[in-house]
C-alpha cells in the first residue's frame, strides 16, 4: 500500500550512541524503539490499570522475555517514567521539536554542495570517455569507407589516373593509427602538456576528487565555515601528477594529503589544507617522501618549500705566507 508521506506521522530517531544506550541491553533498546512509535505527541502512552501487561499488548512484544526486563532498565535510568497508568518519555518533546542550528544547516548545505560537485565531476569524466570512444569508432569507420570508395569509383573517372611512380605498384601509404588518448584534456584540470596513460577510476581527475574530499572533510572539522576546495584549482598538483609515473600517482598524492592532514591536526588550523601547500616542485618532492610525523612537526617554510638547505658560509680569507712588513 502506497503511503501519502505528507500526511503520515513520524518521529525522529537520533543516531548518536550515548553512554545510556551503550549500557542498556537489547531488550531495553527494543522496548524503547517500539515505544517511540506508540506514544502520542506529548510522549505519553496510556495503558490504564493494565501496567506492564498493557504495555506488552500495545508494543506487541513478549511480556516476561522482553518487556519486563527492558522497561525496568529504562525506568531505572530515567529514560522512561512510569506514572502507574501511563509511560512517559521525558525528553520526547525536546528531541522531536529541536531545530537545527544555523551552523549545522550551513554544514549540511556545504555537504550537499560538495556531494553535488563530486557527482558532476564523475559524470563529466564518464561523458568525456564516451565522447572519446565514439570519435575513435567514427574514425575507424571513415578509414574503412575510404578503402571501399577507391575500388568502385575508378571506372567512372573521365581523367586518366596518374600513377605515383615513387612507390611500388599496388603499394599504399599506411593508415595512421588513431591515438586512443585523443580528447584526454577534458579529463584533466589545468590542461597539462602530455596525456595521462590511465583513465577511469585511476584518472588524474578521479584522484583529485578523492584528495579534495579528504581535505574538505578535515577543513570542516577544524573550521565549519571554511569554504571547500575542488579539482578546478589544482593546476599545480595536476602538473606534479603528470610528471609522476601512473603506478605511483595515487600513493604519492594520498601520502601528501596524509602529511598535511597530520600537520593540521597538530596545529588545529586549516591553513595547510589546500592544494598550494604541496603544488610547487620543491614542496611536492619533499612531501611525497616525507615521514608523516616529521612533516606534522615541521614549520610552514619547510612544508611549502621543501627541506632547508644548509647555510652557505663565505670562504675563509687566504693565508698570508709573508710578513706584513715585507708586502
Amino acid at each position: 500500500m502506497a503511503l501519502d508521506w505528507s500526511n503520515e506521522r513520524y518521529v525522529r530517531l537520533y543516531t548518536r550512541d550515548t553512554a545510556t544506550w551503550k549500557l542498556i541491553d537489547w531488550r531495553a533498546r527494543t522496548v524503547l524503539l517500539h515505544l517511540l512509535r506508540k506514544v502520542d505527541r506529548a510522549g505519553v502512552l496510556d495503558v490504564g490499570d493494565d501496567g506492564e501487561l498493557g504495555l506488552a499488548a500495545v508494543l506487541e512484544l513478549p511480556l516476561e522475555e522482553v518487556v519486563e526486563p527492558g522497561i525496568a532498565q529504562l525506568v531505572k535510568r530515567g529514560v522512561v517514567v512510569n506514572s502507574g497508568t501511563a509511560y512517559l518519555l521525558p525528553n520526547f518533546l525536546a528531541a522531536q521539536e529541536a531545530v537545527a542550528s544555523d551552523r549545522q544547516r550551513q554544514r549540511d548545505a556545504r555537504d550537499r554542495r560538495r556531494a553535488a560537485t563530486m557527482t558532476a565531476a564523475a559524470e563529466r569524466d564518464q561523458a568525456s570517455r564516451n565522447v572519446t570512444d565514439e570519435s575513435r569508432s567514427v574514425t575507424e569507420r571513415h578509414a574503412e569507407s575510404r578503402g571501399v570508395t577507391s575500388c568502385h569509383s575508378e571506372p567512372s573517372r573521365a581523367v586518366p589516373i596518374q600513377e605515383d611512380l615513387s612507390h611500388p605498384a599496388g603499394a599504399r601509404e599506411p593508415v595512421q593509427p588513431v591515438d586512443p588518448s585523443e580528447g584526454w584534456e577534458r579529463d584533466v584540470p589545468g590542461k597539462p602538456d602530455a596525456p595521462p596513460p590511465t583513465r577511469g577510476a585511476d584518472s588524474i581527475l578521479s584522484l583529485l576528487v578523492e584528495a579534495a574530499a579528504a581535505l574538505n572533510a578535515e577543513r570542516v572539522r577544524w573550521s565549519p565555515d571554511a569554504p571547500p576546495i575542488d579539482e578546478s584549482t589544482a593546476a599545480g598538483v595536476t602538473a606534479r601528477l603528470m610528471a609522476t609515473p601512473a603506478a605511483d600517482r595515487r600513493r604519492k598524492l594520498m601520502h601528501a594529503v596524509a602529511c598535511v592532514i597530520a600537520r593540521a591536526k597538530r596545529t588545529r588550523s586549516v591553513d595547510g589544507l589546500r592544494w598550494s601547500t604541496f603544488a610547487s616542485e620543491s614542496a611536492w618532492a619533499y612531501v611525497v617522501d616525507a615521514d608523516v610525523d616529521a612533516y606534522a612537526k615541521s614549520d610552514g617554510s619547510t612544508a611549502r618549500d621543501g627541506p632547508r638547505r644548509p647555510p652557505q658560509h663565505a670562504p675563509a680569507p687566504p693565508v698570508r705566507n709573508r710578513p706584513i712588513r715585507d708586502l
